[in-house]
């Protein structure tokens, strides 16, 4: 019995330009290609070096370090007053991110491209499930690295953005999401404004993308597809919460 042969899969490049232009066209019989690791790969090393850049970007800049310095402070005194932790231990914290810099850095860049890298992974195997039991696609989860991989391209140009904005509007608070509205007065203990924050327009775009690649590998429709990718974003958004990196 002769093995089936698979189509190619589609270049990185035709996807990076679908994914933007034609997002339907970027997954149309992916599904049913070739696997291609580069295509989930090379831009999980983007997205995160992205949010490097961004971070480096926050320690260099000597206004926006003192304003995260800042918004360190308000919610360690806040712990203070809560009695979550003591004064004496508010004041090493504080000492140490001041004077400790590039090893904080250093610590802050491993700590991210394994967080992130973790999220990648448990977003995609969420989206696996959902994608097999609820819209009945028989794509495997290979596939679904790859679909997720090409929408994060998106999500990789918000952060290169929002790198832009806070050094353009000189705010660490300057961002594409429904908290720029107030980014001159955010409240990093303010629920609202974190909530807001969270809401970012380019996590938006990139999730209505993935919801049109699962309605493509599906017969249920794009309805459906949509809520999947939704109640995924949603778990990996209370996920990042959760570890202090979202919001």
């Amino acid at each position: 019995m002769e093995e089936q042969t698979l189509p190619p899969a589609p270049s990185l490049s035709s996807t990076i330009m679908n994914v933007f232009s034609a997002p339907s066209d970027a997954f149309t019989g992916l599904d049913k290609a070739e696997s291609k690791a580069s295509l989930w790969i090379i831009p999980l090393i983007v997205v995160i070096a992205s949010v490097i850049l961004m971070m480096v970007v926050g320690f260099t800049d000597q206004s926006l370090k003192e304003q995260r310095l800042d918004a360190t402070r308000t919610v360690l005194e806040q712990r203070v007053v809560d009695r979550k932790m003591t004064q004496e231990q508010m004041d090493q914290a504080m000492t140490g991110m001041e004077k400790g810099g590039g090893i904080i850095l250093a610590f802050q860049i491993v700590g991210v491209t394994i967080i992130f890298s973790i999220i990648f992974f448990l977003s995609a195997l969420v989206l696996w499930l959902g994608n097999k039991f609820i819209l009945n696609s028989t794509a495997n989860y290979e596939k679904i690295l790859e679909l997720s991989g090409i929408a994060t391209w998106i999500g990789a140009l918000g952060i290169i953005i929002q790198t832009i904005m806070m050094v353009g509007l000189n705010s660490i608070y300057a961002q594409p999401s429904l908290a720029l509205f107030f980014y001159n007065n955010f409240d990093p203990l303010n629920s609202t404004h974190k909530l807001l924050a969270m809401i970012n327009f380019f996590s938006v775009w990139q999730t209505i993308v993935i919801g049109i690649g699962l309605s493509k590998w599906s017969d249920k429709g794009i309805t459906l597809a949509m809520i999947v990718s939704f109640v995924v974003w949603f778990l990996t958004l209370a996920l990042m919460y959760s570890m202090g990196i979202a919001g």
